[in-house]
């Protein structure tokens, strides 16, 4: 579809791809709502089948909605970790250094470039702060500057810190520095696929994880697929949250009437998927 088009037209469209409509007016409300193009990225899956019976507006919908529910469950387990990872780079590394301005100190960095390129991100994110803007970073403690910073700058920070200094962090999760500083980048990759609502179901991931831990090695797993994030998500979610249903949550969705259908596969699930991590992991 390249030129505007009404929502009627777009319907019309949907029907030449051999999509049922049953009921118009519900297909015209969503599209009022969600765009086309937006849907248009779970087209494929139906349009690749063969049961054209699957070939309908309402299992288009149930798929999209599928999909947002389950980045909803991702977004809120990566907040926990999110703040984690804040709270024990400033914990450890404050007292470590007895400085709660432990950022401002140019040896906690790998080399001067790391320092001058965090300085400069820090100073960026500290102008977009009503309440620091007005500060110098030498006057900000840890707490106050990190509270408002994005997880990409907490990896990007974590990232360019001494091995030392690294290993302080990564100690606190049973992992090297080496594992977490590629988990912290998955981590957000897949963040960032959920805050910006990219297709998440189905989704191929860029990055490759490490799965170097001892207990990851026993899964045969693709490591750029949604199931090896989830799978980290789940590992960090137990160090932090002992009483975590993470897993529980993902499969009770799974598990949803509406969504029985939904090929897991797409996300690299298998038939045991849950009680093979759980037995591992646990």
């Amino acid at each position: 579809m390249s030129n505007p088009t009404t929502i009627e037209e777009q319907i019309q469209i949907l029907k030449e791809k051999w999509f049922s409509i049953s009921e118009t007016d519900n297909a015209e409300k969503y599209l009022k709502h969600i765009w086309y193009y937006r849907l248009s990225h779970y087209f494929n899956y139906f349009l690749n089948n063969d049961n054209w019976e699957e070939h309908s507006f309402n299992n288009i919908l149930n798929l999209y909605i599928f999909d947002r529910k389950l980045k909803l469950k991702i977004s809120d387990s990566i907040e926990r970790i999110e703040i984690s990872l804040k709270t024990n780079i400033i914990n450890n590394l404050s007292l470590l250094h007895n400085n709660s301005c432990f950022f401002t100190e140019e040896s906690i960095y790998l080399n001067e470039d790391k320092y001058n390129k965090i300085i400069l991100s820090l100073e960026n994110e500290k102008n977009k702060n009503k309440w620091l803007r007005e500060k110098e970073l030498t006057e900000i403690k840890a707490w106050e500057l990190f509270q408002w910073a994005s997880l990409w700058s907490i990896t990007f920070f974590y990232n360019s810190l001494n091995t030392q200094n690294q290993k302080q962090i990564a100690s606190v999760y049973d992992l090297t520095n080496a594992s977490l500083s590629s988990w912290m980048l998955c981590l957000t990759d897949i963040r960032n696929i959920c805050a910006h609502f990219d297709k998440l179901w189905g989704t191929t991931m860029v990055r490759y994880l490490s799965t170097k831990h001892p207990k990851l090695r026993k899964l045969n797993i693709d490591k750029n697929s949604l199931f090896s994030y989830i799978l980290i998500i789940y590992f960090l979610l137990k160090e932090i949250w002992i009483d975590t249903h993470f897993l529980d949550e993902i499969e009770k969705l799974f598990l949803d009437e509406d969504y029985i259908n939904i090929d897991k596969e797409k996300m690299w699930f298998w038939k045991d998927w849950k009680k093979d991590i759980e037995n591992i992991l646990n």
